[in-house]
């Protein structure tokens, strides 16, 4: 960052490009692991560490409400279709609840 700032930039506005830089990191990340919710639960617990990645953005994010829409979103295309034995959309649900994710 030092080297894109004029040299007289202050400390106070490297700061603050960090912390912009920080955040655009968050949100991109958070974007990325918000659109495969599904594909993390199904790859559990080989995904945990895409879980731990979406759990850091979204302490620094304000998108909770997006994970839980894109996820009904999902659920409900992937699982809820006619002819789905019963007994995988079950165990498939039980095991959401059950991991937390």
């Amino acid at each position: 960052l030092r080297l894109l700032l004029p040299k007289n930039a202050g400390e106070a506005v490297l700061v603050q490009w960090r912390s912009r830089l920080r955040w655009l990191v968050y949100e991109t990340l958070g974007a990325l692991r918000t659109a495969e919710p599904f594909d993390i639960i199904v790859a559990y617990p080989d995904s945990i560490l895409a879980v731990e990645n979406l759990q850091h953005c979204l302490q620094n994010t304000n998108h909770h409400a997006q994970v839980v829409q894109s996820l009904r979103v999902l659920l409900q295309r992937r699982l809820l279709q006619p002819g789905a034995v019963i007994t995988d959309i079950l165990a498939r649900h039980s095991f959401t609840l059950c991991t937390g994710a």
